[in-house]
């Protein structure tokens, strides 16, 4: 693998035109490096389209130029960029197996969420589509979680200003009577417990509202904690998948064995082949018997389930062939 080509001490005293060459072969030269390349990509295309250097070599826009030089599509030159912008060096450096697609899609998340899914996640085994999925989600459950934060915030707010207002309106009612004894008592006494059952029912309806974002803040919590959960479960175990296909497969070979024999004419290929499928059949009964069990298992003979008793079976006649027939 070739060593990753970057700026030379200097360069930026080169003539502009001198300079835009330098760059567009190293950054061709870089392309053909590995993944460790991408950062370096990156930063030469954004001094590229920063600098306008691609007028130096005829070009009128850096799009044409990148699709020109590197057939590099305007999104594909813009991820690198966004990549180098977004991560840094360090980050891109160290993760740059995964792929310049992959990491254009961690530079749109915000850090939080992209140190999550980092964490939990293997995002080289997952494909470009899942962690798409994934950082969709962990974005939405991130909106919802502020939201409900931020409404959690007001409800207490409410709740400390109401809690802080008079409560007993009989308490308030004496200290208006006492206060102004005469004919207007009536009225502000009136008023005034309008005022403190409305703000009473305030208080209680934004007491209901607290409880509520508070259950919903536990809930999605939870539901959080649930998709970290599941995202850290290792691939549900195939062998019980296996096991019906392999035992699907023989059941139906066996059954096509049987109709084989059935239809088979000839006297003594018949017998050969009935023989043949009965040592078939001993030698798996004898094999399976031979598996150890955690737990004592009745070991029932193969005929134990209304199969016919091989013993029991007379030898093949040519009459009975003649009564099959008929």
């Amino acid at each position: 693998m070739n060593e990753i080509i970057t700026a030379e001490a200097g360069e930026s005293a080169l003539p502009a035109s001198a300079r835009a060459i330098q760059i567009t072969e190293r950054i061709r030269a870089n392309g053909r490096t590995a993944v460790n390349a991408v950062c370096a990509i990156g930063e030469d295309l954004r001094t590229m389209k920063i600098d306008g250097l691609y007028t130096e070599l005829g070009y009128e826009d850096f799009e044409s130029y990148a699709e020109k030089e590197f057939d590099l599509k305007r999104r594909q030159a813009y991820q690198y960029i966004s990549v180098y912008e977004k991560l840094g060096k360090e980050f891109v450096q160290s993760n740059a197996q995964l792929g310049i697609t992959k990491l254009a899609l961690l530079a749109t998340a915000n850090p939080e969420d992209r140190a999550e899914v980092m964490a939990s996640e293997d995002v080289g085994k997952i494909t470009t589509r899942e962690l798409e999925e994934l950082l969709d989600k962990y974005k939405q459950q991130g909106e919802q979680l502020s939201l409900l934060q931020e409404k959690n915030t007001e409800l207490e707010a409410k709740v400390e200003e109401l809690e802080s207002a008079p409560k007993d309106v009989e308490t308030v009612t004496k200290e208006i009577v006492k206060e102004v004894p005469d004919k207007k008592t009536a009225k502000k006494l009136k008023d005034a417990e309008k005022q403190l059952k409305q703000k009473d029912a305030e208080l209680q309806n934004a007491r209901a509202m607290k409880e509520q974002a508070v259950h919903e803040k536990k809930a999605l919590e939870k539901k959080i904690s649930e998709l970290e959960q599941a995202a850290q479960k290792p691939p549900e175990n195939a062998d019980k998948s296996n096991f019906k296909v392999l035992l699907s497969t023989v059941y139906r070979d066996m059954l096509g064995l049987v109709e084989f024999i059935k239809d088979t004419e000839d006297i003594e290929e018949r017998k050969q082949y009935f023989q043949k499928a009965l040592e078939i059949l001993h030698i798996c009964e004898d094999s399976i018997k031979k598996i150890d069990f955690p737990v004592e298992i009745p070991k029932r003979p193969l005929t134990s389930r209304g199969v016919v008793d091989i013993g029991s079976i007379p030898p093949i006649s040519s009459n009975d062939d003649e009564e099959d027939d008929e």
